[in-house]
């Protein structure tokens, strides 16, 4: 799942993990609040969290996310130096969004590692193998 209040942003990711074929996009939020619910619902297996949003922030969702099901990995992305909010929130990484390009996909498939899904690098499925 892909969560951002920025829906140019949101839909950017999105496209972006759409090219990798281990990777599906199945679901996206505008707010914390609507992470919550999609979450409970969804059940990803990552969640990629933008901090500041209106309604319910990132770090707050982190926190409720983790409590309640807490076999979702969440990779924080911001703009703003909030790296222990966010760890302490219960976040698995933390992107800067001025690095998100570059690390993105890295970062998401070492979150999804410490899950309960691993895969090698020579993994030949057309199945994607994480679910946002």
């Amino acid at each position: 799942m892909v969560v951002d209040d920025d829906e140019m942003v949101r839909r950017s990711t999105c496209g972006l993990l759409k090219t990798y074929p281990d990777i599906e996009v199945v679901c996206e939020g505008a707010d914390g609040a609507e992470a919550v619910t999609k979450a409970r619902g969804y059940r990803p297996d990552v969640i990629l969290m933008d901090i500041t949003m209106p309604t319910m922030s990132g770090l707050e969702a982190t926190r409720i996310i983790k409590r309640e099901i807490p076999s979702i990995q969440i990779v924080v992305v911001s703009g703003q130096d909030a790296l222990r909010e966010a760890l302490s929130a219960g976040a698995s990484a933390y992107v800067m969004k001025t690095e998100l390009a570059e690390r993105l996909v890295t970062e998401l498939r070492k979150v999804q590692a410490r899950g309960e899904t691993f895969t090698s690098a020579g993994h030949e499925s057309r199945e994607p193998l994480i679910h946002f």
